[in-house]
């Protein structure tokens, strides 16, 4: 018996790496919630969301980055999808996308990639309360699979 096909959701996740003139930095949204004990946490991911049922992929992405950092007005390059059936292995994750958005069981992700200058202007147009530059060679464990995201990105902008 074949087993049953995947109802994939789709989203778009968007790196955008800024050079300050000293380090490659990321920006990251912030993202707060409780875990299934009740715990509060609070962490960072990229910009990313589910795409609309008549929303074209690219016009997506940069949606997405506006209503997630306030940035606008950057070039955005799909790079690649990702679909691991293990995206969703971090129940911290399931769970905040479930009060989020919706319940999902699996999401395919459309990847995009910005390489920018990181000056006071771009500096001015980041919602601060929702959006924060972070050093890239600091980074923590972030949500998901976006680490794994970023450093797919930085292959491809190789």
């Amino acid at each position: 018996m074949a087993a049953p096909l995947a109802n994939n959701h789709i989203s778009v996740d968007c790196v955008v790496l800024g050079f300050d003139g000293e380090s490659l930095n990321v920006l990251l949204s912030k993202r707060s919630g409780c875990d299934s004990n009740g715990e509060v946490f609070m962490d960072y991911k990229l910009p990313g969301s589910l795409i609309y049922q008549d929303e074209d992929l690219d016009d997506a992405a940069s949606r997405v980055l506006k209503e997630l950092t306030g940035v606008s007005d950057v070039t955005l390059t799909q790079f690649k999808a990702f679909g691991s059936k293990d995206r969703m292995s971090n129940l911290r994750d399931v769970h905040w996308l479930e009060k989020e958005q919706a319940k999902v069981k699996r999401i395919v992700t459309i990847a995009y990639f910005s390489l920018v200058k990181l000056d006071k202007t771009l500096e001015k147009t980041v919602n601060t309360e929702v959006a924060e530059w972070q050093r890239l060679n600091q980074l923590g464990r972030l949500a998901f699979d976006h680490n794994l995201i970023i450093a797919e990105a930085l292959k491809a902008i190789r």
